[in-house]
Order: C-alpha cells, then structure tokens, then sequence
C-alpha cells in the first residue's frame, strides 16, 4: 500500500485551516471511528456544506457497527446506517480522496443483484478509491461528503493500516462516538449489515 497519508490535503491534517463546518447550536461537531488495533480518528463534520446530511447521519448513527471493506470501489472501508436514514444529494462528487467522510443511500430495486435499500458511511483510506455501484458497475455520482479528517498523519497513517486489514481480515466491529455539542444520552444499539443488505461494492 502507497503512504497512507497521500493525497490528504494539509487542510484534512492537524494544523491545517479547515472549511467553516457551521455547525448548529448543540450540534456534534465531529464523529470518532475507532477500530481494533488503531487509534481513533476523527472527521470534523461538515454542517456549511452538507448540513442535512450530517443531520440524517447523526440522528441515525450506532454507537457500534460492523465494518467491511470495498469490494469493486478501491480502498474504501465501511459500515451501514438504517436504510431508512435519507438524505438529498448535497456536496456530492465522484473524486473522492483520503479524509473525506461519505455518506450514499440507494433506493430498493435499483441495482441489480441487490434488491433492497441500503444507506451507508464509508471512507477512502488511501487515493486508490472509485465509488462504484454494486449490480451496476459504474462509477457513482452522488457521493456526499459530510466530514473531513483532522488529526495527526501518525493517527491517519495507524487508521489507515487498520482499514486495510479489514481486506484480509474481514468484518471488524467499529466504535462510533459523536463529540462536541450535546449528544445523545441513548445511542442507538449496534448496527450489524448482512451481505444480503448489498453492501457497498
């Protein structure tokens, strides 16, 4: 694998300047993924930008999840979110990079082989990462970005190798703790996907 840390921009690493993320009044202002084995990074979310998608993700996100890794879409780990967690297309792109926090929700019935709904949060780890729509094949258009990496390239770098095992190692439970702002007091209970679910390609 190249350097984790290729392709963040200096603005995703500690001491970079940050987009204003206006984040709203008891808003959190980030989420911190922590998996086995690495220390736990956090994404600022990005409330100027994608504010209702950083709303759809938050009011749905588990303290705890499965995580998996890519399988057509590069070097992209990843875990579900309640199909039901919609948000509009919103800061959306198909160049996505290391740093960028994703989210992508696909109705019933529109991809081949994979029939029922999906909505997810995943992430590029390393620049070689092409969203890809499983039963489709072709690159996705509507990829959210809601947050942005800050912390140290030696906590990147740990993460980032953390995801990579996930390739050989398979599914990983992964902490999921908002921070900042007000949180709430009854996280929702572990999110656990099934390949049946037709997760993220």
């Amino acid at each position: 694998m190249s350097t984790p840390l290729g392709g963040i921009p200096a603005a995703h690493t500690a001491g970079g300047a940050l987009p204003s993320t206006g984040t709203p009044a008891g808003a959190a202002q980030g989420i911190e993924l922590e998996l086995p084995g690495a220390p736990p990074a956090r994404y600022r979310l990005l409330w100027e930008q994608a504010p209702k998608t950083c709303a759809v993700v938050l009011a749905a996100l588990p303290s705890q999840a499965e995580c998996f890794h890519a399988i057509y879409s590069g070097t992209i780990a990843a875990f579900l979110l309640p199909p039901e967690a919609i948000a509009p297309t919103e800061n959306a792109t198909s160049c996505v990079m290391p740093g960028d926090l994703i989210y992508t929700h696909y109705e019933a019935g529109v991809r081949h082989g994979h029939l029922n709904a999906l909505s997810e949060v995943y992430w590029p780890y390393d620049r070689y990462a092409r969203p890809t729509i499983p039963g489709l094949f072709v690159p996705l258009d509507a990829a959210n970005v809601f947050g942005a990496y800050e912390g140290t390239p030696e906590t990147w770098k740990a993460f980032a190798a953390a995801c990579q095992r996930l390739r050989f190692d398979g599914l990983r439970v992964i902490s999921i703790r908002p921070y900042g702002g007000v949180t709430a007091s009854s996280p929702r209970p572990r999110g656990d996907g099934h390949p049946a679910d037709g997760r993220r390609g």
